[in-house]
């Protein structure tokens, strides 16, 4: 399927498309990196179980190890560094789990974790407690005729409002006709 797709392509534009450029444009680059990520998180699981299994002074000298290189990496970056959501995550899971970890981390200011973790809290309250939605509303041109209709015609209830909307084909139920009328105080005698 990929060479049907790169040589209608080429076809497209005359030859001039490559397949890297059509690999990259449909999609196949974002595909692989999320793979590589999801590959990296795993192997930093990996890499905690085993951690379990190690020698203090072991641990000691890796993360002595870690942290300088961490400094020189710090030292070559550019000022702000853009960290993807997932690291994001996995310093607010980490944080969660170890919330002494702030003490260790190097790379961003532990105010930042702190405070993406709240903006997480928030977002999920806020999703928790949207509207799940209920009756539908009604456009506002359906309530304007149902309010004229009522006020053109002051002998009309709502069963007759009701079936002449069901006639020009708007279709909402009897009580709704009869929450949206608005009545005259007093109703003309004949």
């Amino acid at each position: 399927m990929m060479q049907s797709f790169a040589s209608a392509a080429k076809l497209r534009s005359g030859g001039a498309a490559s397949e890297n450029f059509i690999r990259r444009s449909g999609g196949y680059s974002r595909i692989r990196t999320q793979c590589r990520l999801m590959i990296a998180i795993a192997f930093l699981f990996v890499r905690m179980v085993c951690d379990c299994f190690k020698s203090r002074r072991r641990l000691d000298a890796e993360l002595l190890v870690l942290r300088h290189q961490l400094n020189v990496l710090r030292q070559r970056a550019p000022c702000r560094l853009k960290l993807r959501w997932a690291d994001r995550a996995l310093f607010v899971w980490l944080y969660r789990r170890f919330p002494r970890i702030l003490d260790a981390i190097i790379i961003v200011r532990p105010e930042t974790v702190v405070r993406w973790h709240r903006m997480g809290f928030a977002a999920y309250w806020r999703w928790k407690s949207r509207p799940l939605g209920g009756r539908p509303w009604i456009r506002k041109e359906v309530r304007d005729l149902i309010r004229r209709m009522s006020f053109e015609n002051p002998l009309w209830g709502a069963p007759k409002i009701h079936g002449e909307l069901l006639k020009i084909g708007i279709d909402v139920a009897q009580s709704t006709v009869s929450n949206g009328m608005d009545r005259p105080l007093c109703v003309p005698k004949t």
